[in-house]
């Protein structure tokens, strides 16, 4: 997926949910009998609608649609012994190998002390670093 598909599809979401959020306070007012803009109620309905269409169309995967691509694809990686590149859209690189412990928390990438785990495999891993999975440009898998 090219970086500028990226930025379009960032670019969507973000007004998907701008419409979306003036959509449903619109709607939240109609079902509680206050007053409300019916047209602007509309309006928004039908613009999320479109951008939606045209999103689909663009073949650009949703934030849900790409963490589970994602999370599949590192679990399987992990299983089958390879490394997972994560290549960000500042042009940063996260090579996360099979023996790494890496979870997925609110939409991070997060990677733990392994060494630590090991030795108190009764207490909370701690984090080592965290990637915002928002600037993910490219997800490899190195053989």
């Amino acid at each position: 997926m090219g970086a500028e598909l990226v930025r379009v599809g960032k670019y969507l979401e973000d007004s998907i949910e701008k419409y979306r959020e003036s959509f449903y306070e619109e709607l939240r007012k109609k079902e509680a009998e206050e007053e409300y803009d019916e047209e602007e109620l509309q309006k928004n309905r039908w613009s999320m609608v479109a951008l939606q269409k045209v999103n689909r169309d663009l073949h650009y995967p949703s934030s849900f649609e790409r963490f589970h691509l994602i999370s599949d694809m590192l679990a399987r990686n992990r299983d089958d012994g390879y490394d997972t590149e994560f290549v960000f859209l500042d042009g940063s690189v996260m090579t996360i190998q099979p023996d790494m412990l890496a979870d997925f928390r609110d939409g991070y990438l997060v990677i733990f002390n392994k060494e630590y785990s090991e030795e108190n495999p009764t207490m909370m891993p701690i984090e080592d670093s965290a990637f915002n999975l928002c600037n993910l440009r490219e997800v490899h898998t190195l053989r």
